[in-house]
This record gives C-alpha cells, structure tokens and sequence, in this order.
C-alpha cells in the first residue's frame, strides 16, 4: 500500500493511503476532526485541473475518515500524486469565487521566511492575505468598489467578494507569476 501526505492548506494533517486492486483503488484516509467543519477530499497529480473528488470525510471519534473504493480509471497517475482537503463550515456560504474556503488565507507577513514577489510587497503594503492552492497564489485584500488603495491599478483583474460582511478584493496568480481574473 503506497501513501501520501493529506494537505490541508500547506499544513500536512494526515496520509491518504491508496492500493490498487484490479480495475479498483482501495483508498483510506484520517485527519483530526474540527467540530463545525466539512472536509472534501481531492486528489490530483499535476495540480493542474486534474483533481478527482474523492467524497466528504465522516466524523469518526476524534477524526475525520474516509474509505471507499472508485474505478482506477478516474484515478490520477500516481506519479508525483498530491492528496489535499477542501474545508467548508455547515451553511458557510461557498466563498465563492475561491476554491478552496476564505479561511485558508492568512496575513502575508506569515510568508517573510520566503522568496517575496512584487505582488507580495504590494499586497503586504496594504495590509493583504496570502493563499497558495493548487500552483496558484491568491492574494485579498479589505476594501469596498471605489475605494482607493496601494492594488487599485490591477482593478481589471481584481474580483470583488463579501466575507462575513467584509469586503474583499481578490487576485489569483499562476505558477509563471502571471495574474488571472480568473479564480
């Protein structure tokens, strides 16, 4: 049986163990469980747009599990295979346009420890959140449309979204640095 680190964030939380049986893969998985929380969990081996859905993750104990066999045929090549969580609350709303929930970002001053790019030094100066998901980074920063602000000259690539009665500006940048309006 072969594993691999289970991704929440950039934190690992646990291993996604996989066999192949036949035409089946056999997976199995735990992490710890966090009350108010649903975990779906993805597996992809390039991390661009490859991702299989694997299901939700049942609260077992004082863990979150799942086991389940699928058809090897939407399994993902196993080289260089990834296995993330998606996280949402109960009757959390999508945050959408994100992938991934709100809450993965985090200040930007938690990434000093790293090469900074530009985008970092711009969104940092006007106090942003940092996540990187799936070979992409997103940035967000506070604000309301037609406030001024240090990222106010991206507007054409900026998304407008509301978080818990916040307004948000988000940005998405691929793994060249090229930033997209597409999330």
């Amino acid at each position: 049986m072969a594993d691999v680190a289970l991704m929440l964030g950039s934190k690992e939380v646990g291993r996604l163990y996989y066999e192949k049986a036949g035409s089946r893969i056999k997976i199995s998985a735990s992490c710890p469980y966090e009350e108010g929380k649903i975990y779906r969990v993805y597996v992809s081996s390039s991390g661009k747009g490859d991702d299989t859905y694997l299901g939700i993750m049942m609260p077992e104990g004082k863990r979150f599990v799942i086991r389940k066999e699928i058809s090897a045929a939407v399994w993902p090549e196993m080289k260089d295979l990834k296995a993330y969580i998606q996280c949402s609350g109960f009757h959390e709303e999508t945050d959408m346009p994100l992938p991934f929930s709100f809450d993965h970002f985090a200040s930007l001053e938690a990434f000093d420890g790293e090469s900074i790019t530009e985008m970092d030094k711009l969104f940092k100066a006007s106090g942003g959140l940092r996540a990187d998901f799936r070979n992409k980074r997103y940035y967000a920063v506070e604000g309301r449309p037609g406030m001024e602000m240090p990222v106010s000259g991206l507007f054409c690539l900026l998304t407008y979204m509301e978080y818990r009665s916040k307004g948000y500006w988000v940005l998405c940048v691929d793994e060249n640095g090229d930033p997209s309006a597409a999330l």
